[in-house]
């Protein structure tokens, strides 16, 4: 093989191998008090820009709340095309400066906005549980917001905030839901149905969104 089949061939290698997360800087997180407004006045605000991405972190100090977005251009959290892994980047930069300059504290309640993939993570893992009945969109015992929790929970679906937090010595659970969706498999989104068996009937129901109430504590 000749030099240039060489390089080809290292450089297909290295594009096939997992590739780190891209790390960006903790010092280029920008923090300011919000001060106008009626919602989030006097809520710490970090934020930090990448291209065309922007990720926002609120920090309420009396509450302990954290709530997580992050955008793409002028388009809003939950319309942004920003896989997980990207957001996943944003939020990395914000919790350290986060705990740079205000500590660590023992609990945070957390949300995040945007957090497509879980929905269809959330649409499988039903459709694989013995404890729900598709024809009627319920679980065939105890309550639909325990049933979603339990799931997110047990089934890991938000692993990508469980490793981002663990780099900070965080265990993350989910707390609550609300809004629950149950849609039928012939109104999901493809990708929100790609995890479901081959063959599933259209009119089956599964619960396909839902916001989330996380809660986050210190590891001993």
């Amino acid at each position: 093989m000749n030099v240039k089949g060489l390089l080809c061939l290292a450089a297909a290698l290295w594009l096939a191998s997992p590739q780190e997360a891209r790390r960006l800087d903790a010092a280029a997180v920008k923090v300011e008090t919000i001060e106008d407004g009626a919602i989030g006045r006097g809520e710490t605000a970090l934020t930090i820009v990448d291209g065309d991405d922007k990720g926002v972190l609120r920090y309420d100090a009396v509450k302990k709340e954290l709530r997580f977005a992050a955008t793409r251009g002028n388009r809003s959290p939950g319309t942004s095309p920003l896989p997980a892994s990207r957001r996943m980047e944003l939020l990395r930069p914000l919790l350290a400066r986060l705990f740079q300059q205000f500590g660590t504290q023992q609990t945070y309640t957390f949300g995040i906005a945007g957090y497509r993939e879980v929905n269809g993570r959330l649409v499988a893992a039903a459709a694989r549980s013995s404890n729900w009945d598709p024809v009627s969109g319920q679980p065939r015992s105890g309550t639909l917001a325990g049933f979603v929790i339990g799931l997110l929970d047990a089934d890991g679906l938000f692993s990508e905030l469980t490793a981002v937090f663990g780099e900070f010595k965080y265990a993350i659970r989910a707390t609550a839901v609300e809004n629950i969706l149950v849609s039928s498999v012939k109104d999901l989104e493809r990708v929100d149905a790609a995890g479901l068996p081959s063959g599933s009937a259209p009119d089956s129901k599964f619960p396909s969104s839902a916001s989330i109430y996380y809660s986050v504590t210190r590891k001993p």
